[in-house]
């Protein structure tokens, strides 16, 4: 086989196994069921209306990729702007 086969025949076995992992991970995932008083507790949560506590976990997820990404950025551009790279 060429080498270009073999590439291609790599692509499509990862293809299948990470299609069989999903599978299996989202047929795993447990159906949730609803509890006595669910219905209230729903009726209840959307009359408050939102909370900080409910968005509490986004914004700091949030927050962690914007700091981390920053920080990234500042590093490679640090290494770029550095020293130049000799050409022979």
């Amino acid at each position: 086989m060429n080498p270009k086969s073999l590439l291609t025949a790599r692509i499509a076995v990862f293809e299948i196994g990470v299609a069989v992992l999903v599978a299996v991970v989202a047929l795993s995932i447990p159906k949730p069921r609803p509890v006595r008083g669910f219905e209230e507790l729903a009726a209840n949560q959307q009359q408050r209306g939102p909370r900080w506590a409910d968005y509490k976990p986004v914004a700091l997820r949030a927050g962690a990729v914007v700091l981390v990404t920053t920080t990234l950025l500042i590093v490679l551009r640090a290494r770029r702007s550095g020293k130049p790279r000799e050409r022979s």
